[in-house]
Parts: C-alpha cells; sequence; structure tokens
C-alpha cells in the first residue's frame, strides 16, 4: 500500500495538510506524531514526494520491530565479518535513502546507546557502519515518527534531550483517531496503488465497493479503511 495523498475536511487535517506543502520543499526535519495508523507514514511520503528528493528513494523503518542489534545493521549497514554470520558487507537505511528521504517510525522505541549514534548521523550526516571504522557520508532527509509523548520520555531519561530537538525542529501532530470519521471522509482519494484504484481501473465498483467506501467513511485509521475499500476489490 501506497499513500501520496492526505484528504480530509476537517480544519485539523487541512492545517497538516497546509504544512506539508510548506515544508515539502525544505531539508528540515520533521517529527510527525499521532495515534498508531492515523497516516504517520502517509505524511512522511507526501513531505517526500512533494520535496525535491522526490526522484530518490523514500525508505521507512519501523524501529519498534526490530532489537537494538539489529536495528543498528539496518540503518547503518555492515562490513563483513562484523559479527557472527557477516559473510559480506551490507549496505543501510541510511545508505539506501542517499539523496532521498528515510523515514524513522516509532522513534521513540530506540534505545539511548542507538540514539547516541542517530544524533551524529543526523547533524554531521555520516557514520560508521557496523564493524567499521571508516567514515560513510550521506545525504538524506530525515522524517521521524511516534505515537508516544517524546518531551515525557526525554523528562524520564528514556530519549536523550539532544536528539529530541534536533528531531523536533517543525513538529507536525496528527489529529486523534476519535476524531478522525470526519477529518478522513474522503478517504477514496487516500489510496494510490490500492484496491480502490484497481477496482476503479477494471470496472468493479458496483455496490460492494460504495458500501465498503461508505464504511471507511466511518473508519477511524487510515489501516482501517484501506482494509475496508481493499476488502471489495
Amino acid at each position: 500500500m501506497t499513500y501520496t495523498q492526505l484528504v480530509g475536511t476537517s480544519p485539523a487535517l487541512q492545517q497538516v495538510q497546509r504544512l506539508i506543502d510548506k515544508l515539502a520543499p525544505c531539508d528540515t526535519t520533521v517529527l510527525v506524531s499521532g495515534e498508531s495508523g492515523t497516516g504517520k507514514e502517509l505524511v512522511a511520503r507526501a513531505l517526500h514526494t512533494r520535496s525535491p528528493r522526490a526522484a530518490q528513494p523514500f525508505v521507512p523503518i519501523n524501529c519498534a520491530a526490530l532489537s537494538e542489534e539489529l536495528l543498528e545493521s539496518e540503518l547503518f549497514g555492515h562490513v563483513k565479518g562484523a559479527f557472527t554470520g557477516a559473510i559480506q558487507s551490507r549496505p543501510g537505511r541510511f545508505q539506501l535513502a542517499h539523496r532521498g528521504t528515510l523515514f524513522l517510525n516509532e522513534i521513540g522505541e530506540v534505545q539511548p546507546k542507538l540514539q547516541v549514534k542517530l544524533l551524529r548521523v543526523l547533524q554531521e550526516r555520516c557514520f560508521e557502519p557496523v564493524g567499521s571504522d571508516r567514515a560513510v557520508s550521506v545525504d538524506v532527509r530525515g522524517v521521524a515518527a511516534t505515537n508516544q509523548g517524546l518531551g515525557c520520555a526525554v523528562r524520564e531519561g528514556m530519549f536523550r534531550e539532544d536528539l529530541f530537538y534536533r528531531l523536533h525542529v517543525v513538529p507536525v501532530a496528527l489529529p486523534p483517531a476519535a476524531r478522525a470519521p470526519r477529518g478522513y471522509s474522503g478517504v477514496g482519494g487516500v489510496f494510490s496503488g490500492s484496491a480502490w484504484d484497481s477496482s476503479r481501473s477494471s470496472g468493479r465498483r458496483g455496490v460492494e465497493s460504495v458500501r465498503a467506501l461508505r464504511l471507511a467513511g466511518q473508519c477511524a485509521r487510515i489501516r482501517e479503511c484501506a482494509r475496508a475499500v481493499g476488502g471489495s476489490a
């Protein structure tokens, strides 16, 4: 599922759309906050596709899905022999996103040790792959997302204050799911390359598609809407 357009009628979502338009041409680091499933990756993709980096890679990674060791290797890559099983060198997500955008989803789950390395690459645009002492330079725009209050994590000592302020240059806050039904009423336009487009192009926009779209208009979260529309295809 690829999201390229955020559609909605609520004042909160319209404000998000205007903010995306202002931020997209810049290389500013952006922190997107919101409940799970409310469209944080959609915002990140919109920032990328409307930016001068649009022709370059958009590389997402879910920081909550991997252990600390695996996440470090995924982000920064590793050289041959760096650890057991590293039979060849492998580039990380930062290298894969060179000249494009790296989307760090659930950034609040990154452990403090790895936060130091993240801070350095965001500030200096260079890092050492796991097992190497040779710096690699990259040109990457960072967009991070969280479903938790990072300010509270900073106060509790779970998240570095310097990294927080590096990410929090321009915050984008998505409306809570409880207010989403009105906001996402135009959900059919959100899904590019989705089952909605497939059903439309193949002429299967029948009763089931319309009924699913009506259901989607009542969904609280983007993923729920996608499933509702996709189920009719």
